[in-house]
């Protein structure tokens, strides 16, 4: 049974982990492929007022499903047993429901440390990218590692190690069997991509990049799962775009503007506390993405951000001039939408992305909850492709 990725299209911070979350109601496992706690996964789950933040535990385990934290994920160990802990207030079940790769690099005092004295390009100082940095030099410690301690671990590691052993040691696992086991018993897995693809190591706006990975190669050697387990591939970008730190941003926006869809947008960046800038939707840069990554279908949020404004930009840099604006949409036109019915000038939107984009937009966000989306097709329709492939192939 079939992988459904769910990846960024831009620079993070567009929803994925809501989406990956909705979409796990309906799956068996969501799985985290690459990245660590650098990436702030925010899901507003029913029930609550304030979202969880995940940073490493998979979005889906707040919907029921199994969470894989994979080998292609980098952990901090600390981070994760308070995240766990958290948790487990509400899902006293969630051990149950969780597993690391016995693979998963660690973080240790000596990465953040050197990271908080780097240069910063592209960082969170949290130790993520000297953690991946010791990885590719083969010098780095393994969740394996940290579960058998003794004198290779540093001594300042070993009590955290004792207690992640006591606490989360059975849910520590061959990911790659344990994935594999499960597809071929007929599960369905959702892929929860972290960052976004404009940050991916060898893809993204280098050196103002990540250190994994975040496009559609980084789910098949971060869990260990084969090109055709993959059914769908959908990438998720805002109405708008948003980053925080270095590197450009060509189609920001500037003053007023910026300032009021910052407010609207609440765009404070959980991961490093920094507003995040804006700008219109690159079209252009979110075609390359959906090329890149041979993206099924592209997932919009934050409509309900841009309800109100006279017009909307669209910014194409291969288009004179580079930003066309298009009518905007009221709050309500945004409230009633649905799969077979949506005002003129939100369908109108929808169709110059698709057109420009070459990819049709399945589903679209107008708020921070599971519930706060509307489809355009036929959801199981992302889950049927892979049987069609599995007999074609």
């Amino acid at each position: 049974m079939p992988v459904l990725a769910v990846l960024g299209a831009h620079w993070g911070d567009e929803g994925k982990g809501k989406i990956a979350a909705a979409l796990s109601r309906d799956a068996h496992v969501c799985a985290r492929f690459q990245g660590g706690p650098n990436a702030a996964h925010s899901v507003l789950a029913p029930g609550r007022t304030e979202p969880w933040v995940l940073r490493m535990v998979p979005s889906g385990i707040l919907s029921g499903a199994v969470g894989v934290v994979g080998g292609g994920c980098v952990i901090e160990p600390r981070m994760l047993l308070n995240e766990v802990a958290a948790l487990r207030a509400a899902f006293p079940d969630v051990t149950d429901r969780l597993r690391v790769s016995l693979r998963a690099h660690v973080i240790t005092a000596e990465h953040r440390e050197a990271d908080r004295s780097g240069s910063g390009v592209g960082s969170t100082r949290m130790g993520v990218g000297l953690a991946y940095r010791d990885k590719a030099a083969r010098t780095g410690l393994r969740v394996r590692d940290l579960l058998a301690g003794g004198d290779r671990l540093p001594a300042d590691l070993r009590p955290v190690a004792e207690e992640f052993a006591d606490l989360l040691g059975g849910c520590c696992v061959d990911e790659v069997t344990y994935l594999r086991d499960r597809l071929d018993a007929g599960a369905r897995v959702v892929a929860e991509g972290a960052q976004g693809s404009r940050l991916d190591l060898d893809h993204g706006d280098y050196p103002y990049v990540t250190s994994s990975n975040t496009t559609v190669g980084a789910v098949l050697t971060g869990l260990g799962v084969g090109p055709r387990d993959i059914a769908s591939v959908l990438l998720v970008t805002p109405a708008y775009v948003t980053k925080v730190g270095g590197g450009e941003l060509p189609s920001r926006l500037y003053g007023e503007l910026n300032a009021e869809l910052q407010e609207r947008g609440e765009e404070l960046d959980r991961a490093t506390d920094l507003m995040r800038d804006t700008g219109w939707l690159d079209v252009g840069w979110l075609r390359a993405a959906c090329r890149l990554n041979q993206a099924d279908g592209i997932v919009m949020t934050k409509f309900d951000v841009l309800a109100g404004f006279p017009s909307i930009g669209l910014y194409d840099e291969d288009r004179n001039p580079a930003v066309r604006m298009v009518p905007g949409w009221s709050a309500e036109d945004v409230a009633t939408a649905s799969g077979g019915s949506e005002a003129p000038y939100i369908a109108a939107y929808l169709a110059e992305v698709e057109r420009r984009c070459a990819t049709p937009v399945v589903a679209a966000g107008r708020g921070q909850g599971l519930d706060d989306w509307w489809w355009r097709g036929d959801e199981k329709d992302l889950w049927r492709s892979s049987d069609q492939a599995m007999v074609v192939g």
